[in-house]
């Protein structure tokens, strides 16, 4: 029998000190927003919306969440470029080889021409970490993108980045009171925005994860298999395209 597709459900969560009007339209699929009491804090002020589901347990599984300035909400994520210049995901995979964990991280980037939107993985690092460390690959692997990313080149550029890990301290690394990895902090330009690599398919932020985990999955089976001697984090080898 085949299982019933789960409701989604939108959250939406907004720092005001006046209480919010919505407004939905369908037509669009978008909401507005109006009689909103700004904080006057360039991260506070966004709003924050979730994409969820309902688990068979009753807690509720996050596939896709992100960062509004404006008080329109468009749930096509096509329209992303609309609000950012450059929108990317990141994914690592992981394995045990003795008492070693050898990584493999992915960026991929979401390009935009005439014949449509296209999905690109651009970036690779892989590096080891010893599990006494206590570190997140993952966000070993934020550091080295969001550091390409957020070049001089495009240090004024609005940026997204798509993760799927550690959602309970996005917030509080988006509002730099956590940094990403050691000492680095996360630019006032740059989003970071949750995405699941396993489901939300019809989103491009997913889809986008779901490219970088597969890319990351490969490498680091490529590797593995030609017994590559992985680095540690702090020399991670860095591959470009055509990974």
């Amino acid at each position: 029998m085949k299982s019933k597709k789960k409701q989604k459900i939108i959250k939406i969560f907004i720092n005001s000190t006046k209480i919010p009007n919505f407004e939905l339209d369908n037509k669009s699929n978008t909401f507005r927003i109006s009689n909103i009491g700004k904080l006057n804090d360039i991260k506070l002020d966004q709003i924050k919306t979730e994409i969820v589901y309902e688990r068979d347990s009753g807690k509720d599984k996050v596939i896709h969440s992100q960062y509004f300035v404006d008080r329109i909400l468009e749930f096509d994520d096509e329209r992303l470029n609309k609000r950012y210049n450059m929108v990317f995901a990141c994914d690592t995979n992981t394995k045990f080889i003795g008492d070693k964990k050898v990584c493999v991280g992915c960026l991929s980037i979401l390009g935009t021409s005439n014949s449509g939107v296209s999905i690109i993985p651009i970036r690779a690092i892989a590096f080891s970490i010893n599990d006494l460390n206590n570190i997140n690959p993952e966000r070993v692997s934020w550091k080295y993108f969001l550091k390409y990313v957020n070049n001089d080149k495009y240090k004024e550029s609005k940026i997204c980045f798509f993760v799927d890990s550690e959602l309970g301290k996005l917030d509080q690394i988006n509002r730099a009171l956590e940094s990403v990895f050691d000492d680095y902090f996360l630019p006032q330009n740059i989003d970071l925005s949750y995405a699941s690599s396993d489901s939300g398919r019809e989103y491009v932020g997913n889809k986008l994860l779901s490219c970088s985990d597969n890319a990351a999955k490969e490498l680091l089976n490529f590797l593995i298999e030609n017994s590559y001697e992985f680095p540690s984090f702090q020399n991670a080898t860095l591959f470009s395209k055509n990974i």
